[in-house]
């Protein structure tokens, strides 16, 4: 029950309906990643951005999971590192969850007050079950794509 950063494979593109269809004609240097818990059916893509930062002030961060064929949309405050990508340690600061979406649903609105309480749009997870499995992914993906420049240990905190 880990999560491992892999290439998905054509499989994975169709059954998620990922958007890395053009990743299969790229030599494996060049083609992006994810992280997988097969054992759980738990997967995890990103980091991306909710806007462009060239434009919008208000950018945050957008993590893919998907529980099974279930993708939910998490949306957190920017990460705020210090340093720059020579730090030793590499520090990496989640702030804030913001939100969660499973489509035009909005599942922190609907859990927070019952976060204890399994939920079918968490397959089955409470709202708390899913924030510890999110942090260990983020925790695994560190900075995701970002990490191949950085050659110091990477250390992840979370302010949630």
């Amino acid at each position: 029950m880990t999560f491992k950063n892999e290439i998905p494979s054509a499989e994975d593109i169709q059954r998620f309906d990922l958007p890395y269809g053009l990743d299969l004609e790229k030599p494996i240097e060049h083609r992006r990643t994810w992280l997988a818990d097969r054992e759980r059916d738990i997967y995890l893509t990103g980091p991306g951005a909710t806007g462009n930062q060239a434009h919008d002030d208000n950018v945050k961060t957008c993590f893919d999971v998907y529980l099974g064929k279930s993708k939910l949309k998490v949306i957190v405050e920017p990460s705020r590192t210090l340093g720059d990508f020579r730090a030793d340690p590499y520090f990496i600061h989640w702030p804030a969850l913001l939100e969660i979406w499973v489509g035009t649903i909005e599942v922190i609105k609907l859990t927070s007050s019952t976060p204890d309480v399994p939920h079918p749009l968490l397959q089955g997870r409470s709202l708390n079950e899913f924030v510890v499995i999110l942090k260990e992914a983020v925790s695994e993906n560190k900075a995701g794509y970002y990490t191949r420049f950085i050659s110091a240990p990477i250390t992840v905190s979370f302010g949630f």
